[in-house]
């Protein structure tokens, strides 16, 4: 029955499990990100992430969780929790964070397996989770603390 096939919707394409499983089975940075952009690419009512999205939840997420506040699925399994990275952003200048993001603060913090253009689109990322109400306050303790460095 022709009329029966065409009322239904159109199936979507069958999902491609190796793209979905290998950020969990493999812990392969960018994955994630690449499903994001394809399900954006389907639905153009649907706002793409940044980069620094995908990046953020493949590679930093487990630990300080998805809003930043230390609270990650892997937290109280570290040796050091983790801190609330939101707190920390008026406390250093901004190139001071991608440094220490990038080369790791021991014992709390294992060098970063990404590229520091990739941790400045992360550092952006977890600017843009920082409440309306405290943004313009950490910035402006960060810009002082680039004045004094």
């Amino acid at each position: 029955s022709a009329q029966r096939l065409s009322s239904r919707s159109p199936r979507p394409p069958r999902a491609r499990w190796g793209i979905f499983l290998c950020p969990v089975l493999l812990g392969v940075p960018g994955c994630s990100a690449e499903v994001e952009a394809e399900r954006t690419a389907a639905d153009p009512r649907v706002e793409a992430p940044s980069p620094g999205d995908g990046l953020y939840r493949t590679s930093c997420s487990p630990c300080p969780g998805e809003t930043g506040l230390g609270d990650g699925a892997v937290a109280s399994t570290l040796p050091v929790r983790p801190a609330n990275i939101i707190e920390h952003l008026g406390d250093h200048s901004y190139e001071e964070i991608v440094r220490r993001v990038s080369e790791g603060i021991p014992p709390a913090m294992p060098p970063a397996q990404m590229t520091q253009d990739q941790v400045r689109q992360v550092m952006s990322y977890i600017w843009g989770m920082v409440p309306d109400s405290t943004r313009a306050r950490l910035r402006a303790l960060q810009i002082t603390m680039e004045e004094d460095h």
